[in-house]
């Protein structure tokens, strides 16, 4: 079988979000598992882990040609329009869409923000969030 255009696309989407979490162990270096390291680079490995997410969800629904949740950084509306179409996901990583979801979409990660959301941590995202 021969994949299409966008299937190719989102297979190296689908690499690219390795990527962005590769990039996000080694800002964190030997701090990863218990992410309580170097408070400055909380932000950007939570952006890193984040974006690898939403680009990870948006390859899935690109390669089975889903459509649904693409817009505006939503990593709730991808986790949930990737999970009708198919994609089997576990618990932990719900728990972490939904713990990171609204800082994601302000852009808190990227960019200073008057209205701070708690910051999540992608081990233990209920110890670092009051939100469920």
């Amino acid at each position: 079988m021969e994949l299409t255009v966008g299937q190719r696309l989102a297979l190296e989407d689908a690499h690219q979000a390795l990527v962005y979490l590769e990039a996000a162990r080694r800002v964190l270096g030997h701090q990863y598992e218990r992410f309580n390291g170097d408070l400055e680079m909380m932000a950007p490995a939570g952006f890193l882990i984040a974006h690898a997410v939403e680009i990870g969800l948006s390859a899935y629904l690109r390669f089975t040609g889903k459509k649904g949740g693409l817009s505006n950084h939503d990593l709730q509306g991808r986790l949930d329009a990737a999970e009708r179409a198919g994609l089997s996901v576990t618990e932990p990583l719900r728990k972490y869409v939904r713990a990171i979801h609204a800082a994601h979409q302000s852009g808190q990660l990227r960019y200073a923000r008057d209205d701070q959301h708690p910051f999540v941590s992608p081990v233990r995202p209920c110890a670092s969030s009051n939100r469920t």
